[in-house]
């Protein structure tokens, strides 16, 4: 349009006419338009104390305009009023963490729009500032007893040295400000000397088992990514671990590759000359065999480790493994000489696959809901069932699902994502695996049959697979795993179809279930 105008210019000007403006523009008639935008907008208006947020203003036909702030709560750069600005743009810094709201009073030409919407000639809208106060580092801890109850606080100041005997564990917990969602332990001389948080995980209480003397730091990093804030507190020469007078305790025997590997409750000294006082059974598909411990040596990074190798025996995940230990000089750094025992069982060290990279499954429960464990829809009496995810019981982590099989009923479960596709797992074909659950039973009902849990799968399951049976004599009250082999015809991605079975039962039949496990299964020849 302007260039026409021009035009028509330059055509009077020729016949000898004056008056036209090369800058006249003409009108365009834009409406009247709220526009508001705020700096932090994207993140839930949400800063920390003492830093600022901008309110810009750019509504078109804006005849004047009130910012209203909460008394004493801002400091609106640039003016001495900071409770009220006309200004189109304003950058307030909040001085006092809390909620507070922010108002804005607009008078237009004419009736503005709100989007689509036609609004009045006045227009008033409030937001909500989240002001986080900075983050400051602290933290409690209590001494617990071997059952894991509190025995007590213990106090916190540097050179406290809080007298702790080896082979006790402390539970130390965050009370951070400022709304911290990571939490970095650092400790020295503990097992472990590291905890972080990770993503959906909460490190805010983490619990420290101590098995080596001495005096030790204990360090809290808190931080929240958005908005940024961070803080560290040291508390030095916090524990001092001392010698105790409490047995030694095995945490856990596991096998190291071919070796028996005895995580100790406390630090050892050199066992090398225990070679002949450890024995060890492994017994597999009715052979039984006890290879002679070749040498007994320390873990080089944890002595409260040490490893007994087996010469060329080699160890399959398919053992079941035992060891025992006669009384001889085997001694803690603490001087207690380790008491004799008998037959301590053995991980094998099965691999689950279903915690691997190649699997999406929801194997310890931890991570979906009710609907993510949806009814396959098989009809009666397979829907005769209730299923919630809880933490009444739990075998690990916070959740496992909860499990009722209606008396006479039946279930029939899948585990998919939001959008209703199934989750799965990778393997390989002509391997034999082992697929089982840890469950947890509440009631068997009336035991004049045998419910069971069978793990079928799809494409082309095996329906004659086996599975948890629940007979009279299954342990009620504590958590047990079952497992049954299997094998698959095809390599490929596959998913679950959960089969819990009660019929028979004139009573409902109920448990926990946790930590669903797929594992590859090492023969032994």
């Amino acid at each position: 349009m302007k260039n026409l105008i021009n035009n028509i210019c330059l055509i009077a000007v020729l016949a000898g006419f004056t008056g036209c403006d090369d800058d006249y523009e003409n009108p365009t008639g834009e409406p009247n338009h709220f526009s508001v935008f705020l700096s932090e907008e994207d993140f839930q208006n949400q800063i920390q104390v003492n830093d600022h947020i901008d309110f810009g203003d750019v509504s078109r036909g804006v005849v004047s305009r009130t910012w209203t702030f909460p008394s004493g709560t801002v400091d609106i750069v640039g003016s001495e009023n900071d409770e009220t600005s006309s200004e189109p743009v304003v950058k307030a810094i909040f001085i006092a963490p809390g909620t507070f709201e922010v108002a804005l009073h607009q008078e237009y030409a004419g009736n503005a729009y709100i989007d689509e919407d036609l609004r009045g000639t006045t227009i008033d809208t409030t937001y909500t500032i989240t002001v986080l106060d900075t983050v400051r580092s602290s933290f409690t801890a209590d001494l617990l007893n071997l059952d894991g109850s509190v025995a007590g606080p213990l106090t916190i100041a540097d050179g406290a040295a809080n007298k702790i005997e080896a082979g006790n564990t402390i539970r130390f917990s965050a009370v951070s400000t400022g709304g911290a969602t990571e939490y970095r332990w650092i400790m020295a001389g503990g097992d472990p000397e590291e905890v972080s948080s990770e993503p959906g995980d909460d490190a805010a209480i983490t619990e420290i088992k101590y098995k080596k003397l001495g005096v030790y730091d204990a360090m809290l990093i808190s931080s929240r990514p958005r908005p940024f804030g961070v803080d560290t507190i040291v508390f030095r020469d916090l524990i001092e671990i001392t010698p105790s007078t409490a047995p030694v305790l095995i945490d856990k025997a596991f096998r190291q590759e071919n070796s028996v590997g005895i995580n100790f409750s406390r630090e050892m000294l050199n066992p090398a000359a225990e070679v002949a006082n450890f024995a060890v059974t492994i017994r597999n598909n009715g052979q039984i065999l006890t290879p002679a411990v070749s040498a007994v040596r320390l873990d080089p990074e944890a002595s409260n480790v040490i490893y007994l190798d087996l010469g060329n025996e080699l160890l399959y995940n398919t053992d079941t493994i035992t060891v025992s230990y006669v009384q001889g000089t085997l001694t803690t750094t603490d001087f207690y000489l380790v008491d004799p025992f008998s037959d301590a069982a053995v991980d094998p060290g099965k691999v689950n696959l279903l915690a691997g990279a190649n699997s999406t499954i929801d194997y310890d429960i931890e991570s979906t809901s009710e609907s993510n464990w949806p009814y396959l829809w098989w009809g009666a009496p397979w829907d005769a069932y209730a299923l919630s995810i809880s933490s009444g019981q739990v075998y690990s982590g916070a959740k496992s699902a909860l499990i009722t099989l209606n008396p006479d009923g039946g279930m029939i479960i899948g585990n998919k994502d939001d959008t209703g596709n199934d989750l799965q797992f990778s393997v390989e074909a002509d391997k034999t695996y082992e697929i089982g659950a840890w469950v947890y039973v509440v009631s068997l009902g009336d035991k004049s049959m045998t419910p069971d849990l069978r793990f079928y799968w799809t494409p082309d399951t095996n329906w004659g697979v086996g599975g948890i049976f629940f007979n009279p004599d299954f342990p009620v009250g504590q958590w047990v795993y079952r497992a049954t082999e299997v094998s698959f015809t095809q390599s490929g991605d596959y998913a679950f179809m959960i089969r819990g079975f009660n019929q028979g039962n004139t009573q409902e039949m109920q448990f926990y279930m946790d930590n669903i496990t797929v594992a590859e299964l090492q023969k032994r020849p």
